[in-house]
C-alpha cells in the first residue's frame, strides 16, 4: 500500500513527480526522518567508547596492582628484620604456672538412700575424702519413725499377750493337777461332779 501520489508544489518529489507517503498515517513523509540511522550510529559509537575506556581503566589498575605486588615481594626479599636480643640466664628451681581448668574424679558414684526423708546430720561434704563404709549422712524419716513406733507397740502388745497366755497355762496346769488329785480319791462326791462337768 505504499503508493506514490503526485503532489503539486512539493519540492521533494521523485523523478516522476511523486511524493513518498508515510505508511502509518497516510501523510507525506517527514524529510528529517531519513536521518534516523545517523543517531543510532552516534549511540553505538558512544557505547563503544565507554566500553573501551572501562577496559583501559581496568587494565591500568591491574598493571598497578601487579607492580605493587612485585615491589613488595622485592622489598621483603631484601629486608633484614630488626630483632631484640637478651642474654640467657638460668631461672630459679621452681616455676609457677597458673592455668585455668577443671578437675574430675576417676570414678563417680550415684548415691541413693534406701528410704525417703530429711537429712538430720551430714558427716561428709562435697569434695571430702571418704572410704567404703563411711557414714555420709543421717536421715530423719517421720513416716518411717511412725511405722517403727507402731511396730514396737505391736511387739509390746504381743509380748503382753504371750505373758498372759503363759499365766493362763500356769493356772490351767495348777487346776489340772488339783483335779487329778481329786480324781484319785475315789470316794469323794466332789470328784464325780467335776468329772461329769
Amino acid at each position: 500500500m505504499n503508493v506514490l501520489k503526485p503532489m503539486p508544489g512539493h519540492e521533494e518529489s521523485g523523478p516522476d513527480g511523486a511524493v513518498p507517503i508515510d505508511r502509518e498515517t497516510g501523510l507525506p513523509a517527514d524529510p528529517k526522518a531519513n536521518k534516523r540511522g545517523s543517531g543510532g550510529r552516534w549511540f553505538a559509537l558512544l557505547v563503544f567508547l565507554l566500553l573501551a575506556g572501562g577496559l583501559a581503566i581496568g587494565i591500568m589498575r591491574h598493571s598497578q596492582q601487579v607492580s605493587e605486588v612485585a615491589a613488595t615481594a622485592t622489598e621483603r626479599l631484601h629486608l633484614v628484620p630488626a630483632v631484640r636480643v637478651a642474654a640467657v640466664k638460668s631461672s630459679g628451681d621452681t616455676i609457677s604456672v597458673t592455668l585455668p581448668g577443671t578437675t574430675e574424679a576417676f570414678e563417680a558414684a550415684s548415691i541413693y538412700s534406701r528410704t525417703s526423708g530429711y537429712i538430720a546430720k551430714r558427716w561428709a561434704d562435697i569434695g571430702d575424702h571418704v572410704k567404703a563404709g563411711d557414714l555420709l549422712a543421717e536421715i530423719t524419716a517421720p513416716e518411717l519413725d511412725h511405722q517403727i513406733a507402731q511396730e514396737q507397740a505391736t511387739i509390746a502388745q504381743t509380748e503382753a499377750a504371750l505373758r498372759q497366755a503363759e499365766a493362763n497355762r500356769e493356772i490351767a496346769k495348777v487346776t489340772w493337777s488339783a483335779t487329778a488329785i481329786c480324781s484319785t480319791k475315789a470316794g469323794s462326791p466332789g470328784s464325780r461332779a467335776i468329772r461329769n462337768a
